[in-house]
Formats: structure tokens, C-alpha cells, sequence
């Protein structure tokens, strides 16, 4: 087992949002990993006949996912907003949700399970996190650039906190510029994680001219001497990371980052981070 099947087997999950349910009919391109598919359809036909609700990811919606405790003391100013599924982004502006790039999902066929990951932004009080899957870009059958960061980043807008998309792979200029995220975090596992030219992209100077601070879940050792300079910009290469956001009070809001190890303890802690104004 990978992925959500081995979560399951360890976690219990009340509601599990993907971005096929009920049908899994799009695209109607060929699949490229059925066997992972039919493990996770395994997966979610055994643990719904044990109480596991699954539903399809809403893109555009902002009630979908939705707090279940405290929620009257903090609905005014928290919530979760569904910005991209599949190739379909929701439109900050109106909130029209369209297809990227002009592509109709059920028509293409050169797209990679990666670039049609849900992405999310958590909203409380004036702070911003973005958590965009495996977002990332390729040349399609015809040379052109199949690309769901840029679309995706466009409609996230400015964020405080930020995952980085596939790993660190699905990193560009409008991830960077246009999100502009303070601290950003890498979900690392493997010994390519992250690429030296998604760190080009992170070492550039922020719209307010400080630093970006990374923090990676894990690296290879290797790896940082290979980045050269840019390894200095991460705070931290190992454990997880926690972000605690203060309540906004005065229009003033801050938010610290935390390392845990394995066992849990605060390995170190960082900050506290003011809040960006958002343009």
C-alpha cells in the first residue's frame, strides 16, 4: 500500500474528497497507473462500508471543507477555499470556475495524474496558506507546455505560508512571484527533491525585498551541497513542520513555524512572522 491506502490503514478518515468521485470517467485519455487506481477504488469501496464518506473536491467552493468545532466563533474570518481541480480553476474575481489554458479535460489526453491535484488555500484572519498537491509542467505530445502551476498560482493570489507543488518540481516564476509566499515548505522524500532551478525561482528577492525562509520535511544530506549558496535559505532539513497563526487583533496578525522530531518535541522554533499585507 501508498499513498491514502496506507494512511487509511493508519489514520481514520471521516470524509475523503478526490477529484474523479463517483464516476473516475475523466479524462478519457488512456490512465497512466491503472494499478494505482484500482488500489485506491480498492481502497475507498472497502473503507466506505466502514463509515468512510467520499466525495468529489468542489472546485470554487468555500464551504466544502468547513471547521466542525468553534466553527461560530471563527466563521467570519476562517475558511478553506477549493481554487483548482482537475484542469478546472476557480475564478477569484466572480467565481467562475473554468477550464485552464483553454483545455477540456475530457477531450485531453496528454495530461499526468500530477497536474490534475486539487489545490486549497486556508484563509484566517488576514493569513494565507496554500497547499497546491503535484502541481507541475511538461511539453505535451505536440511541444507545446502543459502547465498547471502558473493557472494555479494566478488564482491563489499572495500567501504567507505555501507547500511547494510535486516536491519542489512544480516550482516557476509566477509560483514565486505571484503567491510570493514568506516561508514555503518542502515535502521531501527522494534524492532529487528539490531541483536546483526551483530554488533559483525561491532565492529571488520577495515583493517586500526580504528573504524567503524554506523548511524541508527531509532531505538527502547530498543535496545541499549541490544547491551551493541557496542551501543557506533553509531554517531546517528534517522534521515536521507546524504553523500556528495567532488571531488577528488590530489588523495585526502573526504566525510562528515550529520543527518537531520524530518524537514529537520542538526540535526548533521560528519566528514570530508578521502577516503581509495582501495587493
Amino acid at each position: 500500500l501508498s499513498g491514502i491506502p496506507e494512511i487509511g490503514e493508519h489514520v481514520r478518515i471521516h470524509t475523503l474528497l478526490d477529484r474523479g468521485f463517483p464516476n473516475y470517467n475523466e479524462p478519457t485519455g488512456s490512465i497512466h497507473d491503472w494499478k494505482s487506481l484500482e488500489n485506491y477504488l480498492k481502497f475507498t469501496k472497502e473503507y466506505s462500508a466502514k463509515g468512510m464518506a467520499v466525495e468529489r473536491f468542489l472546485v470554487g467552493s468555500t464551504t466544502q471543507i468547513r471547521m466542525h468545532q468553534n466553527s461560530d466563533n471563527v466563521k467570519d474570518h476562517f475558511l478553506v477555499r477549493n481554487i483548482k481541480g482537475n484542469l478546472d480553476v476557480v475564478l477569484p474575481s466572480n467565481g467562475t470556475v473554468v477550464p485552464i489554458q483553454g483545455k477540456i479535460l475530457s477531450s485531453e489526453v496528454s495530461w499526468d495524474e500530477n497536474e490534475l491535484s486539487n489545490a486549497i488555500v486556508i484563509e484566517y484572519g488576514n493569513f494565507r496558506y496554500y497547499e497546491g498537491g503535484d502541481q507541475e509542467s511538461h511539453l505535451d505530445n505536440e511541444g507545446n507546455i502543459f502547465d498547471t502551476i502558473t493557472p494555479t498560482a494566478r488564482v491563489a493570489g499572495m500567501v504567507d505560508v505555501a507547500t511547494l507543488n510535486h516536491h519542489g518540481h512544480g516550482v516557476n516564476e509566477a509560483f514565486s512571484k505571484l503567491m510570493d509566499p514568506k516561508v514555503a515548505i518542502l515535502q521531501g522524500w527522494c534524492s532529487d527533491q528539490p531541483p536546483v532551478e526551483s530554488m533559483k525561482y525561491l532565492s529571488q528577492p520577495r515583493k517586500k525585498n526580504d528573504t524567503r525562509h524554506l523548511f524541508a520535511t527531509d532531505m538527502f544530506k547530498e543535496n545541499l551541497p549541490d544547491m551551493g549558496d541557496l542551501a543557506h535559505l533553509f531554517l531546517s532539513t528534517a522534521g515536521h513542520v507546524v504553523v500556528r497563526v495567532q488571531p488577528l487583533k488590530k489588523q495585526l496578525q502573526t504566525y510562528d513555524v515550529f520543527v518537531l522530531d520524530e518524537n514529537r518535541n520542538i526540535a526548533s522554533s521560528h519566528g514570530p512572522y508578521h502577516v503581509d499585507k495582501k495587493l
